[in-house]
């Protein structure tokens, strides 16, 4: 099971860093058995967004060390949710 849960969250990761959106990974996913699909599919997102996530704070505390706004840098990606973490990343390094 532990392996499954790796593979799947690897697929998140990679989805991410691919830059895809994360809602937009359908299964099903390949070597996993169809009773754990829904749980895979449930892992490949929480770990997609939780990439987002990192990497839209790691662009917001590289804006605050460079001193630029927090709100003018929360334009870049185009997607609300993730520029609001970045946005919030900022301020908070800049505390």
């Amino acid at each position: 099971m532990e392996e499954q849960f790796e593979k799947c969250c690897g697929l998140g990761t990679s989805w991410a860093s691919e830059g895809l959106r994360c809602e937009k990974f359908t299964g099903p996913v390949s070597g996993v058995p169809m009773v754990e699909q829904a749980l895979c599919l449930e892992t490949v997102d929480i770990c997609c967004v939780r990439t987002y996530h990192q990497k839209s704070c790691e662009k917001g505390m590289n804006n605050a060390r460079k001193s630029l706004s927090c709100s003018e840098s929360s334009q870049s990606s185009g997607n609300k949710k993730y520029d609001d973490y970045q946005r919030d990343c900022c301020e908070g390094c800049k505390l």
